[in-house]
């Protein structure tokens, strides 16, 4: 299923591409600015399977999206400018980048590529990832799968048994879990994965600890001034399945924690895995409440004047490791993709 949504995305933005439609009204609707999602920036290393592949683009092509679209007049930017330039009917075009998660990546590859060119980012940290506690399920998930010829797993009707000996196979069981573990019971996703790992000797941790900034490493970046640090929970739930209590606190919990490491609190806050599924108004409510003054989503969109009244519901533009190539970028940046996601709507805040 994930194969074939990726094939269908591509097939439209060919079509876009090769037709020019991008172009024309009603399609094109650039908007104010942009802010761009990523995670992994690194060499690609091929695996026994890749179903996180989308999670990371290389360092050559992340240079060359920050090239062209500075060389479109677009302005980079951090989020609080961005903010005030929704306010501002004169304000040029911008864009920000952000990533999330925390990646040790980050830090090592993708801070000296936008200090060369000046530009600022902002990395939305999970603190439990930093502190050690919390396991990166999806990739514990990607390694089980591809050390074992045959697993079982419940998603949600009972144990099934998943045959795993092709590249095929390992890609489909895991996108087949990844799938069901963004939108399940977070407590059940956790102690699901965390048995899967038991059963092949693998420590859940390991790829926390190697994927992800220590608190030195944090502290260091945080102290760049073209960094700016946000929040992203504590665990990385899917916090609409959890009660307001729940939610509240991995919210303004994670942006607690994140100051005892840093020495100042994030006010800015990503939605994990952010869909219509992740985040709704209750979790907008709740991210006012919890003390943040922006926070974004990964519903796509550009950003329109109107977002001024939305900030805690602001769309993103993923940069997905599916779609490295520099032909799609135009496409990406005229809006055309996202009036037709968003049935010709501006906004999508609901």
């Amino acid at each position: 299923m994930k194969k074939l949504k990726t094939l269908v995305q591509r097939g439209g933005m060919e079509a876009l591409a090769l037709t020019g439609a991008f172009r024309v009204h009603p399609f094109a609707c650039p908007g104010k600015g942009l802010i761009l999602t990523l995670h992994h920036v690194r060499p690609f290393v091929p695996g026994p399977c890749a179903p996180n592949r989308e999670l990371e683009v290389t360092p050559e092509f992340l240079e060359g999206v920050l090239t062209a679209i500075r060389a479109r007049g677009i302005d980079f930017v951090d989020l609080a400018e961005a903010a005030r330039r929704l306010d501002d009917p004169a304000a040029r075009r911008f864009a920000v980048v952000t990533f999330d998660d925390g990646y040790r990546d980050n830090r090592e590859i993708a801070r000296p590529i936008f200090r060369r060119h000046g530009i600022p980012f902002t990395v939305f940290v999970t603190s439990g990832f930093v502190d050690r506690t919390t396991m990166l399920w999806w990739k514990v998930v990607e390694e089980v799968v591809g050390m074992v010829p045959v697993l079982t797993f419940d998603l949600g009707a009972g144990p099934e048994v998943f045959e795993t000996a092709s590249r095929a196979a390992k890609d489909s069981v895991a996108n087949r879990i990844l799938c069901w573990a963004r939108t399940a019971d977070p407590g059940i996703v956790f102690e699901r994965v965390e048995r899967l790992a038991g059963e092949v000797g693998l420590d859940p941790l390991r790829p926390t600890r190697h994927e992800i900034m220590t608190r030195t490493e944090l502290a260091e970046l945080a102290a760049d001034p073209l960094v700016t640090i946000g929040a992203h929970t504590r665990t990385h739930p899917n916090i609409r399945r959890l009660d307001r209590s729940a939610a509240l606190q991995e919210m303004a919990g994670s942006a607690d924690d994140i100051a005892g490491m840093i020495g100042r609190r994030p006010r800015i806050f990503a939605y994990p895995y952010g869909s219509h599924r992740a985040a709704g108004q209750r979790e907008f409510d709740l991210a006012r409440e919890a003390g943040f003054d922006l926070a974004v989503t990964t519903r796509p969109g550009m950003l329109h004047a109107e977002h001024a009244g939305h900030r805690t519901a602001l769309p993103r533009v993923s940069l997905n490791g599916n779609f490295q190539d520099l032909r799609y970028l135009d496409v990406l940046l005229s809006g055309a993709p996202f009036m037709l996601w968003n049935r010709f709507r501006r906004l999508d805040v609901a």
